[in-house]
């Protein structure tokens, strides 16, 4: 059994031991760490730029003329032409009234078609209908209208505007359909205006009515081909 003095004496032994290691480890860190040597660089070896930034900025002259546009004067303004399609004239208007005249109470045309005011016709027309001179001539208006659209788009050749008037008065007459089928549309549509002009004369005959021409639609005709030839 080890006695107290020997315990003693080893302890004391591991402490030298431990305090060389110390110095041993302080030893080498400070040999690990030491600071490298500073550098100092040789000033006759570093070429030395002199620069300037300092310029001159350019004299720029900006100012100029204005022109005195108060004092121009405004150009002219021209009207631009839109294409406006081509209306009935007066003297159209006038043949249309002419053979359709004016009924304020319904009445059957030679075909036996319940008819009202100027020529109007339609599946608000019957038989005991009245309406005032206002009415009549609003119902005219639409009608005039329907006829010049379905000449604008069954018709594509130019056309004078008695061309034009007397083709509202036949479609006004005859309805769209009758022109749309028409050998005087045909012909038209080819240039061939004589011989549409000449179609006119066709046109004269109501089925319903009688198997002969028409005195009333014969005249009629005649005016409009008078004012498509015109």
């Amino acid at each position: 059994m080890a006695t107290p003095g020997i315990l003693a004496a080893a302890a004391a032994g591991v402490g030298v031991l431990i305090l060389a290691a110390r110095a041993a480890v302080n030893e080498r860190t400070d040999e690990i760490y030491e600071p490298a040597p500073t550098f100092e660089p040789d000033p006759f070896l570093i070429p030395s730029y002199d620069f300037d930034f300092t310029f001159e900025p350019p004299d720029y002259d900006f100012t100029f003329d204005l022109p005195a546009w108060d004092l121009m004067p405004a150009p002219e303004l021209q009207p631009v032409d839109l294409g406006t399609p081509m209306r009935t004239s007066a003297a159209g208007i006038t043949l249309i009234k002419r053979w359709e005249s004016l009924h304020l109470t319904a009445y059957r045309d030679p075909g036996g078609v319940p008819t009202i005011g100027w020529g109007h016709t339609g599946p608000d027309v019957y038989m005991g209908l009245t309406i005032t001179s206002r009415r009549a001539q609003d119902l005219f208006d639409q009608d005039l209208r329907d006829a010049e659209s379905a000449v604008f788009r069954y018709i594509t050749v130019p056309l004078t505007q008695g061309q034009f008037d007397a083709l509202v008065s036949f479609v006004f007459n005859v309805g769209a359909g009758a022109l749309a089928t028409s050998r005087l549309r045909r012909k038209l549509n080819a240039r061939d205006y004589a011989g549409a002009a000449a179609e006119f004369d066709r046109w004269v005959y109501d089925k319903e009515a009688s198997p002969d021409p028409l005195p009333g639609l014969v005249s009629r005709r005649n005016q409009e081909q008078a004012l498509f030839t015109a």
